[in-house]
């Protein structure tokens, strides 16, 4: 399987169902940032794809073992810290749903933060759960920097904002703790400015 080296950014929900009808399973992209309505309707597109490709998808869902005992961990881990929405939009049953086309998904949560659901060889996150080919599905809930209503001048260009500092900060070679952070705050300043920040 070749994994095709793209950081996606959906910007526009008609366009949307081209991208999935772009995207296979033989061929999946490393990283995709909806946010969450675009993770809810690609989510709802999977049944429209072609029957060859819903098979292929279904089929490395399923080699992932995700079982009873995900579930559990999934639940406990959403009942922390006031994650009780994440399991209420169903979040971590649609990105597993997407993960035979990217391999990193980025969802941009507005004021609740930013979720990475990753499929890879690293270790680090809130909920791990190792899969039979070796590779580990981690999930992490980032929390926004803390903004004041009143400080909030415009929110025009933090998704933008929050797209350019993850990609610098998956160039960067720097730990992921630092590097979302950064993008985070920058996210903050956009949304204290007229301008996006980067």
């Amino acid at each position: 399987m070749l994994t095709q080296k793209a950081f996606c950014d959906p910007t526009s929900t008609p366009k949307l169902p081209r991208l999935l009808s772009a995207l296979s399973p033989s061929r999946p992209i490393s990283h995709l940032s909806p946010n969450l309505l675009e993770l809810d309707l690609l989510h709802s597109l999977l049944p429209t794809i072609s029957d060859e490709i819903q098979s292929e998808a279904w089929d490395k869902v399923n080699s992932y073992n995700l079982l009873a005992d995900f579930r559990a961990k999934t639940e406990a881990w959403t009942r922390k810290e006031g994650r009780g929405w994440i399991a209420e939009q169903g979040v971590v049953q649609k990105a597993v749903g997407l993960l035979p086309f990217v391999e990193d998904l980025w969802i941009k949560c507005g004021r609740l933060g930013v979720i990475r659901v990753h499929l890879g060889r690293e270790s680090g996150g809130d909920l791990r759960q190792s899969i039979p080919d070796g590779r580990v599905l981690r999930i992490r809930h980032f929390l926004p920097m803390e903004i004041r209503s009143e400080e909030i001048v415009s929110t025009t260009g933090a998704g933008d904002t929050l797209v350019a500092g993850l990609v610098a900060g998956l160039l960067s070679g720097e730990k992921e703790d630092v590097w979302v952070e950064r993008a985070l705050e920058r996210v903050k300043r956009t949304m204290m400015s007229h301008r996006a920040v980067a």
